[in-house]
């Protein structure tokens, strides 16, 4: 396991207490990490001059801060900024217009000074909201005159609200605005930025300054400014662990001497290869494609199309990992076979989804976050895979054979179902406020995917039928046509389009969808089992 190197600490509704104070607890253990060598380093929506840093953090050694929700990485001890990312300046003076006009308390920061409106100010937000008035440095009457006369580009805008309601209006703004990316840090404060800005993308640069691997990154916070740390750090860990519960069963019917004679019966590998990255990512563009600009026209702009595709595109070409293993074994898929068409479709992804990727998209700066892809390989593959050929021959030694497979193997029965609810119940505690935020663009964006999944299915299963090969490979085949590496799709759109952009919706209800429409593939899967019994 990878030695903890940096500590990445969101500061309001985290690190601060109730009275936006550190307790004394936490400066002492902050002080006993940061002895070891371990970096902590605050992320916030706040200015890089932010007293609480400066009086309450500095003291005790720390360095780095990451502010305005990422688009400032500063050198607290060299008092220096390392890096530092302003909006596009015609869209930030339109948006400043627009919620003027809606008579809302709006701010900007630029050059660490925060710039706001006394247009808008009532009573009631000076006094919810009084250590930011006393923390701000300069007053104005007009935020448009503030850019034209002293050259102030936003770096971040704000709103302070007075009624709740007032941040649904500013949340409709997010598809207006292609190169701003609008959040709602909490109940009364809705931030904007870069697209290219996030706490995410700042961590992920400082870690690469610091030569610090992101798998040796924690990150803790509480907002959906916050997700895009988590996002960049990795795998979640609560995730991983439901996987192994589902998949371990699974490895340990794996008997690694029957991988050899794979090479025997190649077909089922070259229907999930051919399927994969000559038919897949293609279909789904066209399907995708379809009903997005030609279909939902009406509900969707021709913008919003366009990243919904992307998206969509992301998934069609990122074909999944270790959740087949939870399918195969639902369908009592051939364990050995389903290790050997994973691996072998995780290691054509290195080569083959950029490419696709770029050409389906014309997108030429995509990246693969072969961090996440190497990770996920190793800990839903290597691992689980390790430990149960390690469990079966410890097993098989001590009490045979037939203890292992008439037994032992039956008391993990019920593994993978309770990992797949829990999973289930984990991907909508996530995403609940998602679905609730855009309900008719959730259903729009899931009608495309799930044809294109069930389509895929029944090709790549049909044609091992076809073929005449036997169920526990056609199975496992049809499910990893149809399934999603879902991590790389969802990272590799954040990385692109952001955190809060149309794209990254699309990967998520990607994710919304896949279990449940797994499940009934799985469903049907075994309803055909007779139809591969051969004369």
């Amino acid at each position: 396991m990878q030695k903890i190197k940096l500590i990445a600490l969101d500061l309001d509704g985290t690190l601060l207490n109730d009275k936006k104070k550190i307790s004394s607890k936490s400066i002492c253990a902050m002080k006993k990490l940061i002895n070891k060598g371990i970096y902590i380093v605050p992320t916030s929506g706040r200015i890089s001059n932010d007293e609480i840093v400066q009086k309450e953090l500095v003291p005790i050694g720390v360095r780095y801060f990451i502010g305005e929700n990422g688009g400032i990485i500063k050198d607290c001890i060299e008092h220096k900024n390392l890096k530092v990312v302003s909006m596009n300046l015609f869209e930030s003076i339109d948006l400043i217009k627009k919620l003027e006009e809606e008579q809302i308390f709006t701010y900007f920061v630029s050059n660490e000074k925060l710039y706001y409106s006394t247009k808008n100010i009532t009573n009631f937000l000076i006094n919810t909201f009084n250590e930011f008035f006393k923390a701000s440095s300069v007053t104005e009457g007009s935020l448009i005159d503030v850019i034209r006369n002293k050259n102030a580009i936003p770096e971040k805008i704000g709103t302070l609200l007075n009624n709740p309601n007032d941040g649904k209006k500013i949340i409709e703004f997010r598809n207006k605005y292609q190169k701003i990316l609008i959040m709602q840090s909490n109940i009364l404060a809705v931030e904007a930025c870069s697209r290219e800005t996030s706490k995410g993308i700042a961590l992920k640069w400082l870690c690469d300054k610091l030569k610090i691997s992101m798998d040796a990154v924690v990150t803790i916070g509480d907002c959906e400014s916050d997700i895009s740390m988590l996002e960049y750090a990795g795998i979640s860990i609560p995730m991983a662990v439901l996987i192994w519960i589902m998949i371990y069963p699974m490895m340990m019917k794996v008997d690694f001497k029957s991988i050899k004679n794979i090479g025997k019966n190649p077909k089922g590998l070259f229907v999930t290869w051919i399927v994969n990255w000559l038919i897949k990512p293609f279909t789904m563009y066209g399907i995708a494609s379809f009903f997005f600009f030609v279909v939902f026209k009406t509900w969707i702009t021709p913008d919003l199309a366009t990243e919904y595709l992307a998206g969509a595109v992301l998934l069609g070409a990122a074909p999944c990992t270790a959740m087949v293993f939870v399918w195969s074994t639902l369908t009592k898929g051939n364990p050995a076979y389903t290790v050997v068409q994973v691996a072998s479709n995780d290691i054509i992804i290195l080569f083959a989804f950029v490419p696709i990727v770029k050409f389906l998209l014309g997108v030429s700066n995509v990246s693969v976050p072969f961090q996440t892809l190497f990770m996920s390989v190793v800990l839903f593959v290597v691992i689980p895979l390790a430990a149960g050929i390690i469990t079966r021959l410890l097993v098989v030694r001590k009490k045979g054979t037939e203890y292992f497979e008439q037994t032992f193997l039956h008391k993990f029965d019920s593994a993978t179902t309770v990992g797949l609810l829990l999973t289930l119940i984990l991907i909508f505690m996530f995403q609940g406020e998602v679905v609730l935020d855009n309900p008719l663009h959730i259903i729009l964006i899931a009608v495309p995917l799930i044809i294109q999944t069930f389509f895929i299915f029944f090709l790549a299963f049909g044609v091992c039928r076809i073929i005449r090969l036997p169920y526990d490979i056609a199975a496992p085949a049809g499910m990893i046509g149809a399934s999603n590496f879902f991590e790389l799709a969802v990272a590799v759109a954040v990385a692109l389009f952001g955190t809060s952009s149309p794209a990254a919706l699309a990967t998520t209800v990607g994710v919304l969808t896949e279990v449940p429409v797994m499940l009934t593939l799985v469903k049907i899967a075994n309803k055909l089992k007779e139809k591969f019994k051969y004369e």
